[in-house]
């Protein structure tokens, strides 16, 4: 892992992102700041950018969400290696009826770091 990489980790523990339910925008924040986590997955494949992020599932929009989560927090090569690991280990396991919730800390353990 680079020094850079391990910066953006730390920085990744203090945050936290969350959506009230399926198919509706996600949100990050860092402290009071809050801010709408772009569909990055589908902007880097030349697609349109949309709110509808999912998990609870092994499938592509629970690896759209993973891989926006990462590349949110830690860069687009970083999400490449790493979203499939965060999809099968903490989002497809997550009830699809209830609101997704996850903390920073949470994704380092899965992730490596």
């Amino acid at each position: 892992m680079s020094a850079d990489e391990k910066k953006k980790l730390g920085a990744l523990m203090g945050m936290r992102f969350f959506s009230s339910h399926w198919r509706t925008p996600l949100l990050a924040s860092k402290g009071r700041d809050v801010w709408r986590v772009r569909n990055w997955e589908c902007l880097d494949h030349g697609c349109r950018d949309h709110d509808e992020f999912t998990w609870g599932y092994m499938g592509s929009g629970c690896y759209r969400t993973a891989y926006s989560i990462l590349r949110e927090a830690m860069g687009k090569e970083f999400a490449e290696r790493k979203a499939g690991e965060l999809e099968e280990e903490l989002l497809s396991k997550l009830d699809k009826d209830g609101p997704l919730a996850v903390g920073g800390e949470e994704i380092c353990d899965i992730v490596g770091a």
